[in-house]
């Protein structure tokens, strides 16, 4: 599970907004640290695509 970003903690609280959340952000900040760049999920959000 963790090498999907998944905390086991957040599935079983049954709370899908705040576990998409915390996983968009973790997945987001791999992503970037793969490209070599600073990723943030607010840039995502200003632009109406997540």
């Amino acid at each position: 599970m963790r090498s999907h970003s998944i905390k086991l903690e957040l599935l079983r609280n049954d709370d899908f907004e705040i576990f998409f959340q915390v996983r968009a952000k973790a997945l987001m900040e791999l992503i970037g640290k793969a490209m070599g760049k600073n990723l943030s999920l607010e840039l995502i959000e200003d632009t109406g695509r997540c």
